[in-house]
């Protein structure tokens, strides 16, 4: 495995990532950007990622759930193309089976969340690029976000910058454009250790 790419969204001040169950925006650019990245790839994503959101879309070659609840696992491996594992490490060692039966290409593996799977791999060795959108929401809008029951958050880049070095920002939409918060595509390489 040539190590595993993160890819993720969030709100630039308060790094929300989701919001009692679903995502708390709606921005096509960043769906067709998910999907061109991660296209043919195997997606690697916890229990909470998969019920809440669609992002088990038909694009991936491979979707790799963890969780440590065996009747999950059991109820969703039924699912073409779709298999569930108990922790990271099996999640990789998963996809790195998926390789080696040439089912997807080594640079093509993908961690796409929750928020506990996006701490246990922005540190880990074989993380190779970090994807972030992050999305400036108007400070009242991101107010209510985060005032929600439930909040998922990236983490803090105080966990991971001096591990990435940035290699460029894609300015999307300004503010009130066709009603879209201003965003950026953000991409990070891992600093070899």
């Amino acid at each position: 495995m040539n190590g595993f790419g993160i890819i993720a969204a969030c709100t630039k001040r308060a790094r929300v990532i989701g919001q009692n169950g679903g995502i708390p925006w709606v921005l096509r650019e960043d769906r067709d950007y998910f999907k061109r990245v991660t296209k043919d790839a195997a997606l690697l994503m916890g229990r909470a990622t998969w019920e809440e959101s669609n992002i088990h879309l038909p694009h991936s070659r491979a979707t790799i759930v963890m969780s440590r609840d065996a009747s999950f696992r059991d109820s969703i491996n039924k699912i073409p193309n779709v298999s569930t594992v108990s922790s990271f490490c099996e999640a990789l060692d998963a996809a790195n089976k998926l390789i080696t039966s040439d089912t997807v290409a080594p640079d093509a593996v993908w961690v796409v969340g929750g928020e506990a799977v996006y701490e246990r791999a922005l540190t880990h060795s074989l993380v190779r690029e970090l994807h972030l959108t992050e999305i400036d929401l108007a400070a009242e809008e991101e107010e209510k976000i985060i005032s929600a029951k439930r909040v998922a958050r990236f983490p803090s880049e105080e966990l991971w910058s001096e591990m990435y070095s940035k290699l460029d920002t894609v300015e999307g939409a300004k503010s009130g454009l066709d009603g879209l918060p201003t965003y950026n595509f953000n991409r990070y390489i891992a600093n070899s250790t």
